[in-house]
Order: structure tokens, then C-alpha cells, then sequence
């Protein structure tokens, strides 16, 4: 192929692509491996699946990887560990609390596990990701994430809409 033709070809391929208008929104959705589309900013609790959850946070290092020996640990690992701990000093603990420790890092599935000084930066996204997997999974909301992006327990009493 010659080079005009090459640059015909490229030109034509790029005139089918759909080019965002000036000032429209970026994409912010990620193909998850169930094969549903997840708008990471608003995303829908029909497009949450445990098992995209599970397969996410299994391959999310703590730390960013910054940890000593030969495996990364994971937030997976991680949110077992604390589930075990929770199991270990409350015994009694019922279904729905005890998964709503396993999922308390839900949200790292499609944002990462973020460090401190960016927690603040993406706010919005973990909030958005946390409210669906809790609407899809029927988590008590009872820790928030507050503006500064720390996790606070909710003072008022939990609303009808999540079941027990």
C-alpha cells in the first residue's frame, strides 16, 4: 500500500470513530469481564456483579504494590482479613454486617486502591461505585465516606430502603 493510499485508509477509519463535541462529557464507563458497561460516575446496581467484584479486588495491590516479598497482597486478601478479625471478636455478628465488612473496599474494583494524598481526588467516583454495590448487594449504609474522603459512621438512624 502506498502512502496516499495508507492515509486514505487511516482518514477513513478515523471519520467513523465518535468524537465526543467540544465540551461533552469524557467516557466513563469500563467493559467489566461479565460483559456488562459500567459508568464509573453514575454507575447502576444492575451493572454490579459480585463475581466482577471478586475477580477486581484480587488483582488490586495494597500499598500500590509497595510491599516486602514476592506476591503483592491484595485488597481481596485484605478484606478477608478483616472479615476473619470482625468474625473473630464478634462471633455473633449477622450475614448482612459481616458482608458489609468484606465489601468495604467494594469501590477498589474499577478505582484502585488509592493512597491517601489522592483519596480526596476521587471522591465522587468512590462514592458512586460504593452507593451501587451497596443498592446491588442490600448493604446497610452505615460508614460514609465524608467530603475529606474518610470513612465515618452514619449518626441518623438507616433508612426502609435497605433491608436488613
Amino acid at each position: 500500500m502506498t502512502g496516499k493510499a495508507t492515509a486514505t485508509v487511516v482518514a477513513g477509519r478515523l471519520s467513523r470513530l465518535r468524537v465526543p463535541a467540544t465540551g461533552a462529557a469524557p467516557r466513563a464507563w469500563q467493559r467489566m469481564l461479565s460483559g456488562r458497561r459500567l459508568d464509573l460516575l453514575d454507575p447502576s446496581p444492575l451493572d454490579v456483579e459480585i463475581e466482577d467484584i471478586a475477580h477486581g479486588l484480587a488483582r488490586v495491590a495494597r500499598w500500590n504494590g509497595q510491599t516486602h516479598g514476592a506476591h503483592i497482597f491484595s485488597v481481596a486478601q485484605h478484606c478477608l482479613l478483616v472479615e476473619a478479625v470482625a468474625r473473630a471478636r464478634a462471633p455473633r455478628l449477622d450475614r448482612a454486617l459481616r458482608l458489609m465488612v468484606l465489601l468495604h473496599d467494594a469501590p477498589e474494583y474499577v478505582i484502585g486502591d488509592m493512597i491517601s494524598p489522592f483519596k480526596p481526588a476521587s471522591l465522587r467516583a468512590r462514592r458512586a461505585a460504593s452507593s451501587a454495590s451497596r443498592l446491588r448487594l442490600r448493604r446497610r449504609p452505615s460508614v460514609i465516606i465524608s467530603r475529606r474522603g474518610r470513612p465515618r459512621r452514619r449518626r441518623r438512624a438507616i433508612s426502609n430502603d435497605f433491608p436488613n
